[in-house]
């Protein structure tokens, strides 16, 4: 059941003509929220304005199914100049600031342009699956049932630590563990230099974010690290410059010794290393 305004219900039980259109707001996890419509015109509702066509975004059908199936939908945005945090969609897709966002789809009605009348709520869900093209951005949202297809036991026997570092569970401080540093030498797409010094694989698994340059607000998942330098998992979108800035954090490979040398959390480490493997023959 889907629950309207009296003043919606009241344009439906009439005999008055009206148009429809969609508003989409789409929030990122940092908070950053995007009011578009397919509207030719912007529109205002719920004390946000909706900017017609920034970007331009067309939608399937919404699945919907009955019991605890995912219902779905998908969305190609058209890679327009709009941009988002400073990225073009394309380039937003391609830096993964979709992650975890959500999409907020409801159906405006209309009588007189461009005072909306009511809305519907058409469709709410998280980004599954994006495809980044030449012109278009192809995403697909799923219902927050997705949220149901977790792993069953949650909890298990293995080696590594169940927890990830800094979560609740780990209780280690982020800050605590964080470093900032300047890029020397000569750039690549895939890695930087810097005069830090601590141990070969320190920031292993840590995240870097650049602080100002070409890339300010990227970040990328460390892959190694070795003698100040830090090769990364994925590609920059552009080459940074020496003088760039940057904060990086310690990762965790979850083994029992790395907790206890770098992290000095033994206390908190919920791993199992001396069960045996289901392969070993007694």
């Amino acid at each position: 059941m889907k629950t309207i305004s009296g003043s919606l219900l009241a344009l439906f039980n009439s005999n008055e003509f009206f148009d429809k259109c969609d508003l989409y707001t789409i929030t990122l996890q940092d908070g950053t929220t995007v009011y578009t419509t397919d509207a030719d015109v912007n529109l205002t509702w719920g004390g946000n304005t909706f900017i017609s066509c920034a970007p331009s975004i067309k939608r399937t059908k919404v699945r919907l199914v009955i019991g605890v199936q995912v219902d779905t939908m998908t969305l190609d945005i058209q890679t327009t100049t709009a941009t988002i945090n400073g990225f073009t969609y394309n380039n937003a897709a391609r830096q993964g600031l979709f992650d975890g966002a959500t999409v907020l789809v409801e159906t405006a009605y209309i009588t007189i342009w461009p005072t909306v009348v009511g809305v519907m709520h058409t469709f709410y869900g998280l980004v599954s699956d994006i495809e980044p093209g030449r012109s278009t951005v192809k995403m697909t949202v799923k219902s927050a049932l997705e949220l149901l297809s977790q792993p069953f036991p949650r909890n298990v026997y293995q080696s590594t630590c169940l927890h990830t570092v800094y979560d609740a569970g780990c209780a280690l401080s982020k800050t605590s563990f964080t470093t900032t540093g300047t890029v020397t030498g000569t750039p690549t797409f895939t890695s930087i230099t810097s005069a830090l010094a601590q141990p070969a694989g320190y920031f292993d698994q840590g995240v870097l974010t650049f602080t100002s340059g070409p890339n300010n607000g990227i970040k990328r998942t460390v892959k190694s690290f070795l003698g100040g330098g830090f090769t990364f998992a994925n590609p920059l979108p552009v080459l940074s410059v020496a003088g760039n800035t940057f904060s990086v954090f310690a990762g965790c490979d979850k083994t029992k010794a790395t907790c206890n040398s770098k992290f000095n959390n033994l206390g908190r480490f919920r791993g199992f290393p001396y069960i045996p493997t289901p392969e070993t023959t007694f």
